[in-house]
């Protein structure tokens, strides 16, 4: 699968760059966010995760017009 998306220029420099920006910064996210779970309440921690698509959503249609 990665060897065709290579093949048909999926895989950029700038795709890479953003890769490598990425993962550091998963490697910190992930263990908050479990964190974060084990001391909110599982009810608003999903609240919490749909009112931040909800806005990440509003900015990205935003952004599009």
């Amino acid at each position: 699968m990665v060897v065709s998306h290579i093949l048909a220029g999926f895989w950029t420099i700038q795709v890479l760059q953003l890769l490598g920006l990425s993962l550091p910064l998963l490697l910190v996210v992930i263990p908050l966010g479990n964190w974060l779970s084990t001391r909110i309440d599982s009810r608003t921690m999903v609240r919490y995760i749909y009112d931040l698509l909800i806005v990440f959503g509003c900015l990205l249609l935003y952004k599009t017009l």
